[in-house]
């Protein structure tokens, strides 16, 4: 009903035009000959044309006022209607693909035969550069005697890990790693009832160095602006820092770098231990802005993280971490 109204009012509003045009019309005409004395007016005083003319103006001006406003609030409720017709879909359709993911998920996890569900990395090695790694796999389905030998798909090399049952479909093995080889993906080889299976994981990926010492996170926001007066930008951030395992560090020293050139040097430490804003601020720069946290643990290793936070030469994301050793030789690298 709403949409009829909505297309005849159009055709409403032309007709009421075209009627007050021709009644303006002839009412004008009969006053110029009431003026020239052609027609003789029942009213005893003739109207003086200009000023009925301008109220008959006004008159239709409001009629037509009134009406655009009647039907500008009747399009706008039947738009806000449909808004939130719109967006009642959209929310059904976002429940409705929530729910159609999390049944794939289901069905896919149904029919795995296992898939890793946890691992934990200790007993880190600082003269080897090595830890242990503890490996749970999950199997739906096996019989007595079933085993498990995950291959991990390192960098440096592959790493076989032998799982055994511990309890009702988690099968567990240990062994041990580089610190310092990434893993990015795992084969896990099923021998369950005379049968060996093969199931590949390739979202299983783990960074011992960072895992085990837990790198600085931040978390914060920054941004730039720039004055009429001068082709230079300015640069403003707040970061909180925070890191889990706050007793392996010795220090934390956050770093600016402007144009490729030093700008400013903080220790944070404490900043980072109480969870405080650390800011910056920096007036006037042309290229970019680098953020670089460097951080000293208690064995003497060292990360040097580098980001780029502003750049205007369009140089690329900018990232690089590197750790080195006690002795200054560098015993990872990632990034560019």
């Amino acid at each position: 009903m709403a949409i009829n109204v909505a297309m005849i009012l159009p055709i409403i509003i032309i007709s009421a035009l075209v009627i007050i045009g021709v009644i303006i019309f002839a009412y004008n005409k009969r006053l110029d000959k009431v003026v020239k004395g052609e027609v003789h007016d029942i009213h005893s005083n003739i109207p003086e044309p200009k000023t009925a003319i301008s109220t008959t103006y006004q008159a239709v001006l409001m009629i037509l006022v009134v009406i655009l406003v009647l039907n500008l609030f009747s399009m706008g409720n039947k738009i806000n209607s449909l808004e939130n017709e719109l967006n009642n879909m959209k929310s059904e359709a976002a429940m409705s693909m929530g729910e159609i993911e999390r049944k794939v998920d289901e069905l896919v996890s149904a029919n795995e035969t296992a898939s890793i569900y946890g691992y934990e990395i200790y007993e880190y090695d600082e003269k080897g550069d090595t830890a242990k790694l503890r490996l749970e796999v999950k199997m739906n389905e096996f019989t007595e005697g079933a085993e498990a030998l995950v291959v991990l798909k390192g960098k440096r090399g592959d790493t076989e890990v032998k799982c055994e049952l511990a309890n009702s479909g988690l099968f567990v093995g240990t062994s041990s790693i580089d610190v310092f080889d990434d893993i990015n993906g795992a084969v896990i080889k099923i021998k369950n009832n005379g049968t060996t299976k093969i199931v590949e994981d390739n979202d299983f990926f783990v960074e011992p160095f960072c895992d085990y010492y837990k790198l600085v996170m931040a978390s914060g926001s920054a941004g730039t602006s720039t004055s009429l007066f001068s082709d230079k930008s300015d640069f403003h951030a707040e970061y909180v820092y925070s890191v889990e395992n706050i007793e392996r560090i010795k220090s934390v020293t956050a770093v600016l770098f402007v144009d490729d050139v030093e700008y400013e040097r903080k220790d944070i430490t404490q900043q980072v231990i109480d969870g405080t804003p650390v800011k910056f601020e920096v007036k006037g720069f042309n290229k970019n802005v680098v953020k670089q946290l460097e951080v000293e643990y208690i064995n003497g290793y060292k990360s040097v993280e580098r980001s780029m936070v502003q750049d205007f030469e369009n140089a690329g994301d900018g990232y690089n971490l590197k750790i080195y050793d006690a002795n200054g030789n560098i015993k990872y690298e990632l990034g560019d």
